[in-house]
Formats: structure tokens, C-alpha cells, sequence
């Protein structure tokens, strides 16, 4: 395994052969957003507590004990706020999931692996473009973890390898891990192919 180096200092040779699939750029947008807004509901959830509670018991320390209860009742409204708000996200999260199988003749959607990693692949592939490789090679090692033959995964870390720390003996490896395990009709199956060539005639 190639010793990880800052971005920076991977100014070597860059072979860009593509990537099997072009990057979504908008779904990769799209996937971001509705991170960042499920987040914010979270937080504003928590904060929708927290902030009478802290107010409330605050005032009811002041009243009972003075400055440091009201000071330790402030802290323990907010912790309590804080629970609780994440407690209603989770249980509102899960209502909806409820009333979404009702609504769908009471099936839940069937989401496979590969079709659950799909946002992290699109990661990996911004991280790359970007030559942001220590990002790009942490993300695409936690989707092989989960699924350790994705093709995706596999040709996209050894372009992270050979690219970005200009290691070709474990990237043709990576490549060879794939040729073995994916389906002939996978579109990675000719650019792993492709990329091995080109890593064997450089090195």
C-alpha cells in the first residue's frame, strides 16, 4: 500500500483516461442539498427545544438557588432540548418512512448495496477531478469495506493510486481485483484494461 502523501506533493505524472461513467455533477449537487437540509431540520429541531428549555429551567434555578443554579439549569435544558429534538427528528424520520410504505401497497423500497453507494462513488470521482487523492482514496477504501468487488470502486481507486502516489504495482492489483470479479458486460471491464495497459508501458 503506497504511504499517503499531502495532495500537494503529487505533482507526478497524471495519466486522465476518464471515467467509466461520466460524473453527475448535478445529482452530486442534488445528494449535497438534501444532506445539508436533513441536517439543518436536525439542528433546528434540537435548537427548537433547547432554547425554551434552557430559558425555562434557567429562570427556575435563578429563582430557586441563584446565579449557579441558574447556570446548571440553562446547561441542562439545553442537553435535555437537545435530546429530545434529535429524538423527535429520529421518531418523525421514522413516521414517514411508515406512512411511505402505506402509501406504496405497504413495500418498502428494495435499495440494493451498489444503489445505497452510489453517493459515495460520486464523491470519490469529485475528490479525483478535484486531485484531492487522500480524500478520494479514504472514501472509495470505506465503499470497498462495505462491498469489496464494486467495480466502480475498484477502477476508481486504482486511478487514485497510480495517479495520485504514483504506485503501480498495488493500482494493478486493484485492476486485476476487477478483471477477476466483474461481469463481462461491465463498462469498467475496458477501461481497467485500458488503464493496465497504459500503467504497465509507463512503469
Amino acid at each position: 500500500m503506497p504511504q499517503i502523501r499531502n495532495d500537494k506533493q503529487c505533482d507526478g505524472l497524471i495519466l486522465d483516461v476518464g471515467d467509466a461513467i461520466p460524473t453527475d455533477y448535478d445529482a452530486m449537487r442534488l445528494t449535497r442539498d438534501a444532506h445539508a437540509s436533513r441536517q439543518l431540520s436536525k439542528l433546528a429541531l434540537a435548537g427548537g427545544f433547547s432554547v425554551p428549555l434552557c430559558l425555562v429551567a434557567g429562570l427556575y434555578g435563578f429563582v430557586s438557588g441563584g446565579i449557579v443554579w441558574a447556570l446548571a439549569g440553562a446547561a441542562g435544558g439545553v442537553v435535555l432540548g437537545s435530546l429530545l429534538g434529535l429524538f423527535t427528528h429520529a421518531l418523525t424520520d421514522g413516521a414517514g418512512e411508515l406512512l411511505g410504505s402505506f402509501i406504496f401497497l405497504g413495500s418498502r423500497p428494495a435499495w440494493t448495496l451498489r444503489e445505497r453507494l452510489v453517493a459515495d462513488i460520486q464523491r470519490v470521482r469529485f475528490s479525483l477531478g478535484n486531485r484531492r487523492f487522500g480524500e478520494a482514496l479514504s472514501v472509495v477504501d470505506q465503499v470497498l469495506k462495505k462491498d469489496p468487488t464494486n467495480p466502480d470502486a475498484l477502477y476508481l481507486k486504482a486511478r487514485i493510486i497510480w495517479e495520485g502516489f504514483e504506485s503501480p504495482a498495488p493500482a494493478r492489483e486493484c485492476l486485476r481485483r476487477l478483471l477477476s470479479t466483474a461481469p463481462p458486460d461491465d463498462s469498467n471491464r475496458k477501461w481497467a484494461e485500458d488503464l493496465y495497459r497504459k500503467i504497465r508501458m509507463a512503469s
